[in-house]
């Protein structure tokens, strides 16, 4: 899907609603985390080939459309369009 190599929202931050680690890094209760779309989507551990663009790409985890309960209420209109426009 093409909406992992250039992506409609570039960054979300959020605010850790308790202590957690990510990666082995503490995070505080309060402190502001930032996820960054174009470093996410490019994750060597996730994608073979990361900087490759290849839209047949199976499977294809993006974050382009969130994840959890912040997901896109439209990533399906969205992806039905790139269907019809294909």
């Amino acid at each position: 899907m093409v909406k992992r190599w250039v992506t409609p929202i570039h960054h979300f931050r959020r605010t850790a609603t308790r202590e957690t680690m990510i990666s082995g890094q503490p995070i505080r209760e309060d402190d502001k985390v930032v996820v960054w779309y174009s470093s996410a989507n490019r994750d060597e551990s996730v994608f073979e080939d990361p900087f490759c663009f290849d839209i047949m790409r199976t499977p294809n985890e993006h974050l382009s459309s969130g994840f959890g309960r912040h997901f896109c209420l439209g990533a399906n209109l969205a992806r039905l369009g790139m269907r019809a426009a294909s």
